[in-house]
């Protein structure tokens, strides 16, 4: 078969898968829809009563296959649901040919026919491409699912980095409410979301300190009409190709109201707390230099935190000043002893959707990779810097000495490509700004996500983690997870370790503390690992 016809026969078979999946969703009616999917989301989530209560129609055999691990995958719920919002409705008013979204056979249908599209998508790509340029991509969209990314350090993380008189000022003047009553309605919500599909727009939240001012505000964030998400989703996702890597709607606007405009359903609640955490990241990056300067500096006092709080014998150092205030190191040392073992520079900026899963050749042009190459660079010069002896605190470098650059999103995560073009442009800055650098000085440097970093920090000892840093300095292990190489090196906790963020807590959280006085019997115990 010529090339030409091979291309052909794989855009047919998209077309037909396309065109079968939107057959069913065209169909559904959005309440019930809604619900269809929450009810699969419980059901992932081991929640199986609670699921399997929203289907007249569930059989056995069904059921037990729904409960496999490969089976209802959170990031193809959440492609179902924006793909529905882009595919118009054909329901009459005699109600003829709607979808029955109480029998859970239609969600395992549509399941089949997303990833049927899905697969048909794939195989274009890999008539094109070779099959590790789209392993990336792949990351970047399952492994947050994959994480235990909605617990109490991110919260605690969210806070410290989110909330600050600055941008506390910014977020007040765009929406009329505080980010810590923000946070307070959207825990409220998503407590609720867990259990049940749909809450109440006018759920009395006074009981609980919070007007309805607050409230109103607060659902505002967080959703808006079918109508309105509809034309959101399509204009977000039409110039993006493979229905698996478009732009979600549901990361701005997790909620959706319902068609009597009394209720807001929420398909997939952990994206409700998606957008009161991580998420207030979008509500503040159009704030100028002044918020992305102070987001990016919490970043930096976060992971000293997070360091100082989980490792024993390593101590942490923060930057210095050297040269006459002319030079500061990065932003975090680790020292073993008298000597430096690992040098650490923080980079809070978000990664752009096209940088995480746009084309190779359009993530390899990304702008944003020269702050990524800037940080390589300036680890670089601090190791040149001290050998030259220009930094008085510097210490001596261990011979086993590398450098980090740890991010606040998944920039570079198992993108081999993506990593190595950091590291040439890092040469090209490195060739212009550090003349007196010598072979010796051009060390190993990681680029790490904090997530990752978080994983290994609740598990590993601090030979653990050195050993683990040492692993991914090979270059065949470099675009590894730091805690997949940590799984493989000997020496973890042999006990569950405590909290880091423990001291720092009621101050960063005072928030929360003011919260637990209200609904304390609703939630764990403070203290609790899984608050």
């Amino acid at each position: 078969m010529s090339a030409d016809r091979s291309a052909a026969a794989l855009a047919m078979r998209r077309d037909r898968a396309r065109k079968k999946l939107a057959k069913m969703l065209s169909m559904a009616f959005p309440d019930e829809f809604l619900t269809m999917i929450w009810a699969g989301a419980a059901i992932k989530y081991g929640h199986v009563d609670k699921g399997l209560a929203q289907f007249q129609i569930a059989p056995p055999e069904l059921i037990e296959g729904l409960k496999k691990p490969a089976a209802l995958n959170f990031w193809t719920l959440e492609t179902l649901v924006n793909e529905y919002l882009t595919t118009p409705t054909r329901l009459n008013s005699q109600r003829v040919h709607v979808l029955n979204c109480k029998d859970l056979n239609n969600l395992g249908g549509l399941h089949n026919r997303i990833m049927e599209l899905e697969n048909a998508d794939d195989s274009i790509f890999l008539s094109q491409n070779h099959v590790l340029s789209g392993m990336a991509r792949i990351a970047q969209r399952q492994f947050s699912w994959q994480r235990d990314n909605w617990n109490r350090t991110s919260l605690f993380r969210s806070t410290m980095l989110f909330h600050f008189p600055e941008a506390e000022e910014h977020f007040r003047a765009k929406h009329g409410i505080s980010m810590g009553d923000f946070s307070r309605v959207g825990l409220l919500a998503y407590s609720h979301l867990k259990a049940y599909p749909a809450i109440a727009l006018n759920v009395d939240a006074k009981p609980v300190g919070l007007s309805d001012e607050t409230r109103d505000a607060a659902f505002t964030i967080l959703s808006e009409t079918v109508l309105s998400a509809r034309k959101e989703a399509t204009s977000m996702r039409a110039a993006h190709p493979y229905v698996a890597y478009k732009p979600s709607r549901l990361r701005e606007k997790p909620c959706l109201i319902s068609k009597d405009g009394r209720r807001i359903f929420a398909p997939i609640p952990e994206l409700v707390m998606e957008r009161y955490t991580r998420g207030l990241y979008y509500d503040l990056v159009d704030g100028g230099g002044r918020l992305n300067d102070k987001l990016g500096k919490n970043f930096e006092n976060y992971c000293v935190t997070l360091l100082r709080g989980s490792l024993e014998r390593i101590t942490v150092h923060p930057e210095t000043i050297y040269k006459k205030g002319q030079q500061r190191t990065p932003d975090i040392r680790l020292m073993c002893g008298e000597e430096v073992r690992v040098v650490i520079e923080c980079k809070a900026k978000k990664a752009p959707f096209l940088a995480k899963f746009g084309e190779m050749d359009a993530v390899l042009k990304s702008a944003g990779l020269d702050e990524l190459a800037n940080g390589v660079m300036q680890i670089w010069r601090y190791f040149a810097d001290a050998r030259c002896g220009d930094i008085q605190d510097a210490g001596p470098t261990h011979e086993n000495a590398l450098g980090m650059v740890l991010t606040l999103d998944s920039w570079a995560d198992m993108s081999r490509e993506m990593r190595e073009e950091i590291m040439r442009r890092a040469r090209v800055r490195a060739a212009e700004k550090l003349p007196h650098a010598i072979d010796e000085d051009f060390r190993a440097v990681l680029i790490k996500y904090v997530d990752d970093l978080e994983i290994v920090l609740d598990t590993c000892t601090d030979d653990s983690f050195l050993s683990a840093l040492d692993k991914g300095a090979a270059d065949d292990l470099a675009d590894w997870h730091l805690s997949s190489l940590h799984d493989q090196v000997p020496g973890r906790s042999a006990v569950e370790k405590p909290f880091p963020f423990q001291a720092e807590w009621p101050e960063v959280m005072s928030w929360w503390e003011d919260w637990l006085r209200d609904i304390r019997p609703k939630f764990a115990k403070p203290g609790s690992r899984d608050s």
